[in-house]
This record gives C-alpha cells, sequence and structure tokens, in this order.
C-alpha cells in the first residue's frame, strides 16, 4: 500500500536531484559541476584560513569549551587561592 509512494518519491526525488547534476545508483553518488577541482595550493590556503578563522573565535569564546565540571574545578581554585591571600 505504501511501497508504491514511496517508490514514486523516491523516484521523484531522484529526477530532481539528476536536474540538479547528482546521480544516485547502486555504486553511489556522483555531482557534474561546471567548476574545477581546486588545485593543492588553493586547498591548502583554503584549510589554512580555516584554522585561523576557527582560532580566532575560539580564543574569543574559550568559555563556550569549558564543561561544567571543569568550571567548579576553577572556580573552586580561585576560591581557595582568594582564601589564602586573605590569611597570609
Amino acid at each position: 500500500m505504501k511501497a508504491p509512494a514511496i517508490q514514486q518519491g523516491f523516484a521523484d526525488a531522484s529526477d530532481n536531484l539528476k536536474k540538479k547534476g547528482v546521480s544516485l545508483d547502486s555504486s553511489g553518488v556522483s555531482i557534474k559541476t561546471n567548476r574545477r577541482a581546486p588545485t593543492r595550493e588553493e586547498y591548502l590556503d583554503a584549510t589554512q584560513r580555516s584554522f585561523a578563522k576557527s582560532s580566532e573565535m575560539i580564543a574569543q569564546h574559550k568559555d563556550a569549551f569549558t564543561t561544567t565540571a571543569s568550571q567548579r574545578s576553577k572556580d573552586q581554585k580561585a576560591k581557595t587561592e582568594t582564601a589564602y591571600r586573605k590569611t597570609a
């Protein structure tokens, strides 16, 4: 009952993808494009830019990558150091 509808939906989706240059068959997926593949240098440059951008974002939002447990540990350490300074 539902199998023909699913098969038709798959066929429609497959046809739509073919129109966009994406072929799907039992061996996998192939994508046809009118752009050339990047050279090794272009690929490496893009990768380096991506790492640099990610590094900048991480530096700006360093607390976004802390866990609750590590934050508690950091807070406890700060409290201990403050208490130690007051007694010294």
